[in-house]
């Protein structure tokens, strides 16, 4: 394929790959990807059925025109003769790199989320698997008890990174962020960004001293305005950092003699921004989230669906946050009431009947799934309101009888046509039934 239209991109290339074994080893795949200045699409071919992979692949920031190989994303095998791809429609060949790459990554975007930030939450996520599986060997190895409840603190911490929001770090030139909402603003974190524009191996230290002088250049003001908010370290307690909002940081980083500092004040007003407009129109959020599901090359009819079901369930959660129910972990029991009324089935039972590991579960159910879930979700929104119900306890009572009205229709559908309404079906396996042949 040949194109024009974007500087960066002139040119994507699909490599047909006929393999003698069904494994190729990704340090093959990066030697072509290394020695080849455009994006590239493997189609691995084997006794008749095809994989597509392809990296995460971007130019190098510097000027130098070096092409940069990031994470490699894989498809599941599917047989040969399936129909075609279409390619997504795009108004420039980076555009249309990034919308065939989402179809390759089967962890869903959050909402706004970019795809050189969600490659970087992968890397995280992929890290953080592969310390889990080294600490788990360690364990069953380890014999001195107090070693093993040592490591046992860390995997559950580790777990908890995994699964949780904890990994959320906002990016700019592949160096990673801390932000934190506060008070209806991003705040960033201050010693992140000097270290990007510095390269600095202290940039505690170096932030030191650039506080004096900004005091010295007349910016008195500068304490007032820094705040102390708490982030998660790598030993799961949490420590106060000093951030501070875009306005804030426009005037810190004007200081700082570095190259980066235009392009960094031009990613920090796009990144404050998108999240202010979001909050003052919410249908810019939901806009959004529905280009990326576009993206991922889901039907029309189930994004309207999916879209819906969001709305539903922040109605939701938002009577929970007023009601008593304060923690991830009360919502999350809270939802389990509803799914197990709902479907008989638990969140992490369900992932399991799907084939998913920590994939969003909502992003892989069929149309009926979707609706069923928000007739569990929508009812128990009513029975929070209707009976004002406040504490825990009451809200898993109205989360139990909204579940159970979903159940009780989803038994009615069973009984009248004859199947089940839960299935293994999954938005990986509709990938493989209908986009995974390039040509």
């Amino acid at each position: 394929m040949l194109f024009c239209g974007h500087n960066e991109f002139t040119e994507i290339q699909i490599f047909d790959i006929l393999l003698k074994d069904p494994e190729l080893s990704n340090e093959v795949l990066g030697a072509i990807d290394k020695a080849i200045p455009y994006p590239i699409f493997f189609r691995l071919c084997y006794e008749g059925r095809i994989k597509g992979v392809a990296a995460y692949k971007r130019m190098a920031v510097d000027g130098s025109g070096k092409w940069l190989v990031d994470e490699y994303f894989a498809t599941e095998w599917t047989d040969s003769t399936n129909p075609a791809m279409s390619l997504p429609v795009a108004l420039d060949l980076k555009t249309l790199y990034e919308q065939m790459l989402f179809m390759y990554i089967d962890l869903s975007p959050r909402e706004g989320e970019a795809l050189e930030t969600l490659v970087e939450r992968i890397k995280l996520i992929r890290k953080y698997r592969r310390e889990l599986q080294a600490l788990e060997a360690k364990m069953n190895c380890e014999k001195q008890f107090n070693r093993k409840v040592e490591l046992n603190a860390r995997l559950e911490h580790i777990n908890h990174m995994v699964k949780s929001d904890l990994i959320r770090v906002a990016v700019f030139e592949g160096k990673h962020i801390r932000k934190i909402m506060n008070e209806g603003e991003w705040w960033f974190s201050v010693v992140d960004i000097v270290e990007v524009l510095t390269g600095s191996n202290i940039p505690k230290r170096y932030w030191s001293d650039l506080k004096r002088k900004l005091a010295k250049e007349g910016y008195s003001e500068l304490y007032d305005k820094i705040v102390q908010l708490k982030f998660v370290a790598a030993d799961g307690k949490y420590y106060a950092t000093d951030c501070a909002n875009p306005e804030t940081m426009f005037r810190i980083i004007q200081s700082i003699p570095s190259p980066k500092v235009e392009p960094l004040k031009q990613w920090l007003a796009r990144v404050g921004y998108e999240r202010l407009e979001e909050i003052e129109n919410p249908e810019i959020s939901m806009e959004r989230m529905q280009a990326l599901y576009e993206k991922k090359g889901y039907p029309k009819e189930w994004i309207d669906k999916r879209m819906r079901g969001i709305a539903v369930r922040q109605d939701l959660t938002d009577e929970w946050k007023t009601r008593g129910a304060k923690t991830s972990l009360e919502y999350a029991v809270l939802t389990n009431e509803i799914m197990q009324g709902a479907f008989d089935l638990k969140v992490d039972e369900y992932r399991q009947v799907k084939g998913l590991a920590r994939e969003n579960l909502r992003d892989h159910m069929t149309d009926i799934e979707l609706i069923l879930t928000m007739l569990g979700e929508a009812t128990t929104t009513k029975l929070h309101r209707d009976r004002d119900s406040q504490g825990i306890e009451p809200l898993k009572k109205d989360a139990q009888e909204g579940g159970a009205v979903a159940g009780s229709t989803r038994r009615d559908i069973e009984k009248r046509s004859g199947k089940p309404v839960v299935t293994g079906e999954n938005f990986k396996g509709l990938i493989g039934k209908r986009k995974k042949k390039i040509t």
